[in-house]
């Protein structure tokens, strides 16, 4: 790993691996500026490389369909071809093709490839948030559908990047309970109002 890869984001004079993940400030080398970096494990970790596979010994081996000179190591569990370990991309324990992975991509076949996941917690917000502005009848049913959807949300896995949105969740929740609170002091209100222009005209 480079130690050259960050730098002082006041002089950009490469930093010193003794910087990264300190607890505290430290002065820049330079410029003595306080920095402090935090950086990702995959940092250094380096770069991932595949198994490069088996060498065909025996003429009478099976060999991947890819290349020729590596011997097959296991089958694709969609179009049958012999894989060598370079090869084979392992789906969720089922064994893929570089082929039949692009191929499902592409069509949107292959369930445990995370295309996209949705924001539950941006929609319970919208939700909640749209029927306040235009000041809607329907508030109270959304302010409902929003606390529903709230609640899905966080039964389901959060963002591919493993953050959950918290704090939109709170804001939906929040301003949903505020909407049914309201429409029931309303309505207590217009029903209260209602019951005593009808004594005063009897």
């Amino acid at each position: 790993m480079s130690v050259h890869i960050l730098k002082c984001p006041k002089c950009r004079t490469p930093l010193p691996e003794a910087f990264f993940n300190a607890s505290v400030f430290a002065p820049c080398p330079h410029c003595r500026s306080a920095v402090q970096c935090e950086v990702f494990p995959a940092l250094y970790a380096g770069p991932r490389i595949g198994r490069p596979g088996d060498p065909l010994v025996d003429a009478a081996e099976a060999s991947c369909f890819f290349h020729a000179e590596k011997r097959a190591a296991v089958a694709c569990d969609s179009c049958g071809r012999f894989l060598c370990s370079l090869c084979d991309l392992d789906m969720g324990g089922r064994h893929i093709c570089p082929q039949c992975f692009t191929a499902g991509r592409k069509k949107g076949a292959l369930r445990d490839l995370d295309h996209y996941r949705v924001s539950w917690a941006g929609i319970a917000l919208l939700v909640a948030v749209l029927p306040a502005l235009a000041f809607s009848f329907v508030m109270p049913f959304t302010a409902v559908a929003a606390l529903a959807l709230a609640a899905i949300g966080l039964r389901k896995p959060g963002s591919i990047t493993g953050r959950r949105r918290i704090v939109t969740y709170v804001l939906a929740i929040g301003i949903a309970l505020a909407e049914l609170g309201g429409s029931v002091f309303i309505g207590k209100k217009l029903i209260e109002d209602l019951t005593t222009h009808v004594r005063g005209d009897r």
